[in-house]
């Protein structure tokens, strides 16, 4: 039987795959399915093979079919290049994913967790998953599995969240085949949705500004334990320097964002509070906040009277502002002066 062939072409390479995947040389494994290398622009996922992983294989290439419908696509969602194929998935390749990165920075420099160049890196990151979230969201798509280890870097260390084979795709009503960490699991919830998913933005979060997952000290019944009663981390040391970013961490385990672009548009706010007046490159490399587009869904909501602590914070945080930046917001770059008055309009 003559097999199909995918044609992998970025940036000018091309090379075609003819499904087969002997000679090709394995890079990675997961629970479900065998990764191996094709050239330096994509890779193959195929199944392992047992029935489960029949299922996940088919739940991801749905997944892509259904993020191909869209008009536009988000760069900070892994691309595949070929769905098509019986024997895999012919995706983009990536360097490695976020958690490898604060693993290798850890043991290079462990004391580097927290210094200004680590945390804006964290933020950057930080807004690229909630982006990327958000198209997913929009797409009727629930990862049901977020966290540092899904989410890839490529060659310009933009992040990527990748793995749908345990995904949700809300018009089937089908259930996630995976579920979530101990750290990033919404207690008192047992689906997947929209809000499991934003709570585990949060932990990946806080992963990326310290190196550590929450509570990573703590038995998992002593983790849920402390989810359950709304007792977080500690982050006084990210608040002193950067309150607002704390602050998107922590409303995201308080689920305060029905919307994951509220979340986003928070983040890049954060980002520009931190670069000391958008003195160094964008978020991303998009104009703005590419999410915009979606924000119009959450215009007409009720607002929510925020808690006599959240509105405290909100005061500290524009006290630090303030003392950091002074009130000269007009020496801010033109682009950072859209994300300010954006932000607040939409808010």
């Amino acid at each position: 039987m003559k097999s199909q062939a995918a044609l992998v072409q970025r940036e000018g390479v091309k090379r075609c795959w003819d499904g087969n995947i002997y000679g090709l040389r394995k890079i990675g494994q997961g629970g479900t399915a065998f990764v191996f290398d094709i050239d330096e622009t994509a890779v193959v996922k195929v199944p392992i093979g047992f029935p489960a992983s029949i299922s996940a294989f088919e739940r991801e290439r749905e997944v892509y079919h259904i993020l191909a419908e869209a008009k536009n696509e988000s760069p900070y969602v892994l691309k595949c290049f070929q769905a098509e194929l019986r024997s895999g998935l012919v995706l983009e390749r990536c360097q490695g994913s976020v958690r490898d990165e604060l693993l290798r920075m850890h043991m290079e420099v462990p004391h580097k967790f927290g210094d200004a160049e680590a945390t804006e890196r964290a933020i950057r990151w930080s807004f690229q998953a909630a982006s990327g979230l958000g198209f997913l969201h929009s797409r009727g798509i629930i990862q049901a599995d977020v966290g540092c280890h899904n989410m890839l870097l490529d060659e310009r260390d933009n992040l990527k969240i990748s793995d749908f084979s345990g995904s949700v795709i809300e018009r089937t009503g089908e259930d996630a085949l995976v579920s979530y960490s101990v750290h990033s699991q919404l207690p008192g919830v047992s689906k997947a949705d929209r809000r499991t998913d934003i709570f585990a933005l949060g932990s990946a979060m806080y992963e990326m500004a310290t190196g550590r997952v929450p509570l990573e000290d703590l038995s998992p019944s002593q983790v849920r334990r402390r989810f359950k009663q709304a007792q977080w981390p500690d982050m006084t040391r990210l608040k002193d320097t950067y309150v607002e970013f704390a602050l998107v961490i922590e409303g995201c385990w308080n689920l305060e964002f029905r919307n994951v672009n509220k979340a986003a548009a928070r983040i890049e706010l954060a980002y520009y509070d931190s670069v000391e007046l958008g003195f160094k490159p964008p978020i991303s490399n998009q104009d703005l906040t590419e999410e915009s587009w979606t924000a119009s869904q959450s215009k007409g909501r009720p607002k929510q009277k925020p808690s006599q602590k959240q509105e405290s914070d909100r005061k500290k945080a524009g006290k630090h502002h303030r003392k950091r930046h002074g009130t000269q917001s007009q020496k801010l770059p033109k682009v950072a002066r859209g994300v300010v008055s954006w932000f607040h309009n939409f808010r």
